[in-house]
């Protein structure tokens, strides 16, 4: 598979996460907005505004990615290397950031602690919780960009 494949295949799987991410945090926006009729109202809530869960802030991460990897495929190619190099950057911080928050889902989870998720909501198991799906996403984009970099290096060198 040439370095445009791989380009391609990057870009469905961050709009794929940047999809999930934003319905995410839209379901917990409505069940937020119902409960509150508000979307500013930030202290003393039953359910945490989504403003203030992880999930926010990877639905931004997800959506700054995904634009970053439509700018990249319209760049000439020796400029492509640099800019797939803070992409991975990008990626390798949202996968610092997802994974903290699944290790803080998970001790919580596994401790005599509550068993509450990313979105402030009692959970049954850590590995459906957007924050592990949305961290796998991120994960798997990370690795599609590291192969696109590799492809890009050996097609520079021929």
């Amino acid at each position: 598979m040439n370095s445009k494949k791989l380009q391609k295949l990057l870009i469905l799987i961050l709009l794929f996460g940047t999809l999930f991410a934003y319905y995410s945090v839209f379901r917990e926006y409505m069940e937020f907005y119902g409960l509150y009729k508000s979307i500013f109202r930030i202290k003393n809530c039953t359910i945490p505004n989504p403003v203030t869960t992880p999930c926010f802030y990877g639905a931004l991460a997800f959506l700054a990615a995904f634009i970053y990897s439509l700018k990249i495929t319209k760049i000439e190619t020796e400029k492509m290397k640099r800019n797939i190099q803070y992409l991975i950057l990008i990626l390798i911080g949202s996968n610092i950031f997802a994974g903290v928050n699944n290790a803080i889902i998970f001790y919580k989870f596994f401790s005599a602690s509550d068993k509450i998720g990313c979105s402030g909501r009692p959970i049954d198991n850590p590995f459906t919780t957007p924050c592990f799906v949305g961290g796998t996403i991120f994960f798997i984009a990370l690795l599609v960009s590291l192969l696109i970099y590799e492809k890009l290096k050996r097609e520079n060198n021929k």
